[in-house]
């Protein structure tokens, strides 16, 4: 029932407690006549009677339907468990000592449409808070520099690379025998990291792909002995651990990057866009550049997922065709009969469907809002960290004061405490009602009513801001820089032990000028322990005194 409806049946209950009749009092507010006589008689409604029964006010639901909300837009949507314990610590700080049950997530969800489960996605914390409005600003004032926005969208180029590993990773729900317990599978865990760095254009072109494959050096028996054709104009390398470095990526801007965009008028410039990598920032590799006519766009740190056109689709899709290639190439033979020619088959298959398609690419710069210079799309993603906009929050209007009745004396003679949830202020009103039943009008039940809300509200608020502050100090303390000193042992014992750790941070700690942690407690059990440690029968054990 509304506020309105509320106020109007606690009117009319008030108009019969004076003399009114039911019938007239009913009419006269709009209120049905057998709602309004079961309250009279004390009965309680059924949204009363399930409000009663449950351990957590709907006040408190609420709030905490809105902190789910706040969390996931934060990036800490909390999972069930974590949920239930925040809840739990909610309803001991309101002062009930009552468990939630197992099935308590279930029904709240059941509640409460506007939050449900979902499938959570883990990234990088550095990511998440990477792309901001602030960083996308910093982004578009550079691509919309003069020099930069008149070059020709055939010169604007973004070169990135992804990994793949080698193999064929099977999903873990197999067929088998049912009288069986488990099933073994034959696996090769061909595992080697293989890198490919990949350039687009503005105007839907792809360079010739570079392949970093892990090793010493580009085996021959690698390739195919024949159908090698589709990788004539690709370039191949090697490194440690499969993985781009300095030498490779200068490499790359000279040997594939250069030759490959040169414009028909040597007299144009052309545009970079790339991240920050130590390796695009070395003093060669942004020289080699510049004598080349090139400008460099850095995306802002943990961003290129939100901002960079390769990332925009193109190689999810690269990547979703190349695993179905691979599949379809090694459908009926196990992992340990792939090797690198099906590698290079699948990946050429699928190179050849996305990236020889210019409609993907020129797509992936237009989501980015890279070109066509877009900046209100780019701000658009929902992955854009949005500022808090706190300047545009509306004003609370003040509410009129009411009259405040004499609730002083009666509490008084009855001795409570004072009230700290609902449920005590449903204690302290059937103690009113005994000393007063004017206090069990339909106005002062409702006054009740929303004084318990007022403080269910207040209760959850600071719960919140307790939670908040303790993993702001948690967060403070970790990052608080710590000396680094390695443990340095007896050369009679094999392992550390407490002891040495205690004597390093005593060490540490006397250096600021602080007093020791090693308590006079502390230095008695590390003497007994070092005793009972040098105490042998063993003749050849020798003892350094």
């Amino acid at each position: 029932m509304g506020l309105a409806a509320q106020l109007r049946a606690a009117k009319a209950i008030d108009e019969v407690t004076n003399g009114r009749s039911i019938r007239a009092a009913s009419k006269l507010h709009q209120v049905e006549r057998t709602y309004l006589r079961r309250r009279i008689e004390g009965i309680q409604t059924r949204e009363e009677y399930n409000k009663s029964r449950q351990k957590v006010t709907d006040v408190l639901e609420d709030r905490l339907a809105k902190w789910i909300v706040t969390q996931g837009q934060l990036g800490y949507a909390p999972p069930h468990a974590r949920f239930r314990a925040y809840a739990q610590r909610l309803l001991v700080k309101s002062g009930s000592r009552e468990r939630l049950g197992k099935r308590w997530v279930t029904r709240f969800l059941q509640r409460h449409h506007e939050v449900r489960t979902f499938k959570g996605w883990a990234i990088d914390y550095r990511r998440l808070n990477g792309a901001t409005e602030a960083t996308c600003k910093v982004l578009f004032d550079r691509l919309v520099l003069p020099k930069v926005r008149k070059i020709y969208s055939r010169n604007r180029y973004n070169a990135d690379e992804f990994g793949m590993m080698e193999g064929m990773g099977e999903n873990s729900l197999v067929l088998g025998e049912a009288f069986k317990k488990f099933i073994l599978l034959k696996d090769a865990f061909k595992r080697a990291w293989i890198s490919v760095i990949t350039c687009i254009s503005a105007d839907g072109r792809a360079l010739p792909p570079l392949i970093i494959f892990s090793g010493v050096n580009v085996q021959q028996q690698w390739f195919p002995d024949t159908e090698d054709q589709p990788y004539k104009d690709w370039y191949f390398t090697a490194s440690s651990n499969g993985w781009t470095n300095t030498d490779i990526r200068l490499k790359w801007l000279r040997k594939v990057f250069i030759p490959h965009t040169k414009p028909a008028n040597p007299r144009e410039w052309r545009l970079l866009i790339i991240d920050g990598h130590n390796s695009h920032t070395t003093e060669e590799f942004m020289w080699t550049c510049l004598i080349n006519r090139i400008y460099i766009v850095f995306l802002p740190s943990h961003s290129s997922y939100v901002w960079q056109p390769l990332d925009m689709g193109i190689f999810s899709v690269l990547k979703r065709r190349f695993r179905y290639w691979f599949r379809e190439r090694c459908y009926g033979r196990s992992s340990e009969a792939t090797d690198k020619t099906d590698f290079l088959w699948a990946l050429a298959t699928a190179w050849k469907e996305v990236m020889g398609v210019s409609r993907y690419i020129k797509q992936g710069f237009k989501a980015s809002g890279m070109w066509p210079i877009n900046r209100d799309r780019a701000l658009k993603s929902p992955y854009v960290k949005k500022s808090n906009g706190a300047g545009n929050a509306p004003v609370a209007k003040p509410s009129a004061i009411l009259q405040q009745p004499d609730f002083l004396e009666p509490i008084a003679s009855i001795g409570l405490n004072t009230p700290k949830s609902s449920k005590d202020l449903k204690i302290l009103e059937k103690a009113l009602i005994k000393v007063d039943p004017a206090f069990g009008k339909a106005t002062g039940r409702l006054l009740f009513r929303k004084v318990g809300k007022a403080l269910d509200i207040s209760s959850s608020e600071l719960t919140a801001l307790e939670n908040h502050n303790n993993q702001l100090t948690s967060a403070l303390e970790k990052a608080r820089p710590k000396k680094l000193k390695k443990v340095e042992t007896n050369p009679n014992q094999e392992f550390v032990r407490l002891k040495n750790v205690r004597e390093v941070k005593a060490g540490l700690k006397s250096n600021l000028q602080e007093p020791s942690s090693i308590t006079p407690q502390n230095e008695a059990q590390d003497k007994e322990e070092e005793e009972k440690e040098y105490d042998t029968d063993d003749p050849d054990c020798i003892c350094h005194s």
